[in-house]
């Protein structure tokens, strides 16, 4: 979406389809070069990627696929109806996998085909593995595009997520990163809708409203966590997290017109929560240093 320098567009509310597998190997290529290299899916693990290789090639009703029992891998096996109510699963092949070297063995052991046919299968079967090795499927590539969300400022309309507002100000950047994603799928396509949302627009209260839950519900959160019981790294963490939610909130201050003076009240209370926290840490912690000295002196 080009935004331009419009005043009277706040942003874009934002939902996606994703493919059922995308190449991450383009992902990765376009989101470096966009500066966005954080934003790339996982790669896939070797033993997701024989499961994958192997549904694809031995599908439907005829074959199940399941896992070997005493290795890493995956078992290929022929649906047999014995009689209405048990069938047999006769193994005709299987594939065993090295998490740490990302690499495979194919074996197909099928007493109906050919020494040359057997070849081919196991032939065909490694080659889709190595494909699939490359690839991401729907979920990861969701999760990812949630995280370009959360990273140029986004808010979810919705509490389980799914949709998704984009303010003006980061509206090109998350939509070259979307033309990435769309660009890289290989089954199925990835669409990344983008409609525009207009200051006028009585949408926009829904934006502000959601906002504010999503802000109160991350805070109390957090206040729970310290209620629970936050290390040193934790504390730091969720310090970064709530600057950040302040930045944010002043952003769409700017953008919307309008006071969030609740929010930002609410944040500045956490922050000191946060903060009187760190300090009592720090201070049972010279506690019981001293309390260890005093005994080793004594």
């Amino acid at each position: 979406m080009n935004t331009g320098h419009s005043l009277s567009i706040a942003g874009a509310a934002t939902f996606w389809n994703v493919a059922a597998s995308s190449d991450r190997r383009k992902i990765e290529e376009g989101l470096v070069e966009l500066g966005h290299a954080d934003l790339c899916p996982g790669e896939r693990t070797p033993f997701a990627a024989a499961k994958r290789a192997a549904s694809l090639l031995y599908s439907g009703a005829k074959y199940h696929i399941g896992n070997l029992k005493d290795r890493a891998g995956v078992s290929i096996e022929r649906v047999v109806h014995k009689d209405d109510t048990e069938n047999e699963y006769p193994q005709v092949g299987y594939i065993t996998v090295n998490e740490d070297s990302r690499t495979c063995s194919v074996t197909i052991n099928d007493p109906s085909l050919s020494w040359q046919s057997k070849i081919s299968a196991e032939t065909c079967l490694q080659h889709e593995y190595e494909r699939q090795l490359t690839q991401c499927a729907a979920t990861s590539i969701g999760i990812a595009l949630t995280k370009a969300c959360e990273k140029f400022a986004g808010t979810r309309l919705r509490k389980n997520g799914g949709v998704y507002f984009i303010p003006s100000f980061t509206a090109d950047e998350f939509a070259a990163v979307a033309k990435v994603f769309e660009g890289a799928a290989t089954e199925g396509s990835t669409y990344v809708e983008q409609l525009t949302v207009a200051k006028s627009d009585e949408t926009l209260r829904g934006v502000t409203n959601s906002l504010r839950a999503n802000i109160a519900d991350r805070v109390k959160e957090i206040k729970q966590e310290l209620v629970d019981g936050l290390g040193k790294r934790g504390v730091q963490n969720r310090e970064k997290e709530l600057k950040q939610l302040v930045d944010q909130a002043a952003s769409y201050e700017t953008l919307l017109g309008e006071s969030l003076s609740d929010i930002q009240d609410e944040l500045k209370t956490a922050r000191r929560e946060l903060r009187r926290n760190q300090f009592a840490v720090s201070a049972e912690r010279e506690r019981e240093a001293n309390a260890v000295l005093t005994e080793q002196s004594a």
